[in-house]
């Protein structure tokens, strides 16, 4: 077995080399905003909002319900359809 021995150096330089991200926000306003970012999703289907639905959400959104993986346009048919058939949700 042969064992690779990278110097601490080598270490540190990548460590400093790495992008730096913004710190986190405040964690009263992080809630804020998630809490805010929820009530506009759910106000959006309520609706059938595909514009304020879009922009609520990340391009990357999924959500899984009943074992079935479901991306942002996705969920949003699921939920329309189901409102033309006559579902309320609350």
């Amino acid at each position: 077995m042969q064992r690779a021995s990278i110097p601490l150096s080598a270490f540190a330089m990548a460590i400093l080399a790495a992008p730096v991200h913004a710190a986190c926000p405040p964690q009263d306003k992080a809630i804020t905003e998630v809490a805010q970012t929820m009530r506009d999703m759910y106000t959006a289907l309520t609706k059938d909002d595909l514009d304020v639905w879009r922009t609520a959400i990340t391009k990357d959104f999924v959500s899984f319900d009943g074992g079935k993986r479901f991306d942002g346009d996705a969920l949003f048919d699921l939920i329309k359809t189901n409102h033309a058939r006559g579902t309320i949700y609350v």
